[in-house]
């Protein structure tokens, strides 16, 4: 009975120290993420109880060990690193109360049985206008919409990632793949870098930290690459450069999987077009939409983190842009990014009201929230790619409007 008493709060204090190094709350820990190490470290917790070693003797070290050993690429000299960045030793803290946050990770299917068919549906009727017009302004019009649609799903997909779209995790890889069939990317891999993303936001780790490096001639490259080619990048990414970078068997053969379905659909939609003699305007009517949907995407990218906090964690290192309603609807509140790096496990639907939730804690921190899409981006056009001391000076600027 001793050893029993004794598991639960052995593993209770580890996911709380876990969690501090995480950014999060405990209760933000995907239980599917951890639950072999998890496991692993109670049968410890639960051995050294039996000898009398009290459990808090364990937590410090063995949750750093917890984080860290289930990811094959880190050695033992990042794993020392993450213990000791400002945003992995950060003090855990809940920004709202236990009760509001259980109530908003709620799952509800109704919102999305209205706005994931509507959206593809919308995106359908474009499509056989822009197919069908003879007008350039009405087929100019359906691109530039069914650009901005492509929003609309690729954050559904991004709740996917989640596991916050469907009840089911099995649902959430269904729409994840099959949605990022036409974008040409990588499911797994886009899921895995937006893991990593997550777990080390604004540090050196963080994967999509790219507009951050010393302002060098590659980093220009990069920056205004991305604004200009984002889908050519993403592919390039997605399909070849993270999946050998990072992935294990496992993950190659689900990867595989997807580009092998890919090939599959995009084989069977330009036979049939060469056959009816459509090909150009297949191509057209497939891949106009995606590249003005890759320049949205950029504008979005960039507000989330750009000239954020830099290695201070999820709540001063994300941007939230109130931006207007019209935004929110379709892109599915992305915009209030702040609560979802705080509690990623909150659906969309619940993240404005996370945000008010959180109005407090944001204005003590001086998190930034600014009103405009458009504000943030025209702002790094103009700067570029950022540098740790560039940023500093920017913040220290910045620090007296805040207060």
């Amino acid at each position: 009975m001793i050893l029993f008493r004794e598991f639960p709060e052995c593993l209770k204090g580890s996911l709380r120290s876990l969690s501090a190094r995480n950014g999060s709350s405990a209760s933000e820990l995907e239980w599917p993420q951890y639950e072999k190490r998890t496991f692993t470290l109670g049968i410890i917790c639960r051995t050294f109880s039996v000898v009398g070693i009290h459990s808090k003797a364990l937590t410090n070290n063995s949750a750093a060990f917890l984080y860290t050993s289930g990811f094959s690429h880190t050695t033992t000299q990042q794993h020392q690193y993450l213990i000791n960045t400002p945003q992995a030793g950060a003090p855990r803290r809940d920004y709202i109360s236990r009760e509001d946050l259980k109530r908003l990770r709620t799952f509800r299917i109704l919102p999305n049985l209205i706005k994931i068919p509507l959206f593809f549906g919308m995106m359908i009727f474009l499509a056989w206008l822009a197919w069908t017009t003879e007008s350039s302004l009405l087929k100019w019009s359906a691109y530039l919409a069914l650009g901005y649609l492509w929003m609309s799903i690729v954050t559904f997909m991004h709740d996917a990632t989640h596991n916050t779209l469907f009840k089911k995790p099995w649902m959430n890889w269904v729409f994840g793949i099959v949605s990022m069939i036409p974008l040409m990317a990588s499911f797994i891999s886009f899921k895995d870098d937006h893991m990593e993303h997550h777990r080390y936001n604004r540090s050196p780790k963080d994967p999509d930290a790219f507009t951050m490096g010393k302002r060098g001639v590659l980093d220009f490259v990069a920056f205004y690459g991305y604004i200009l080619a984002g889908a050519l990048l993403s592919f390039v990414h997605f399909n070849f450069i993270y999946p050998f970078q990072r992935f294990n068997v496992r993950k190659w053969a689900i990867h595989l999987f997807e580009t092998l379905l890919k090939i599959a659909c995009y084989w069977t939609l330009l036979v049939w077009a060469q056959k009816h003699g459509v090909l150009g305007k297949t191509l057209e009517v497939w891949l106009v939409p995606v590249f003005i949907f890759s320049l949205f995407n950029s504008i979005r990218f960039i507000a989330e983190h750009y000239e954020t906090p830099w290695n201070q964690g999820q709540l001063v290192g994300s941007r939230t842009v109130t931006s207007n309603p019209l935004h929110s609807f379709f892109w599915n509140n992305i915009n209030w990014h702040i609560g979802h790096h705080i509690y990623p496990s909150v659906p969309w639907y619940n993240l404005i009201e996370l945000h008010d939730l959180m109005r407090p804690a944001i204005a003590a921190s001086g998190a930034i929230v600014e009103k405009s899409y458009s504000g943030v981006f025209v702002r790094a056009l103009i700067r570029g790619p950022e540098s740790e001391q560039r940023l500093e000076s920017m913040l220290a600027k910045r620090r007296p409007v805040i207060a």
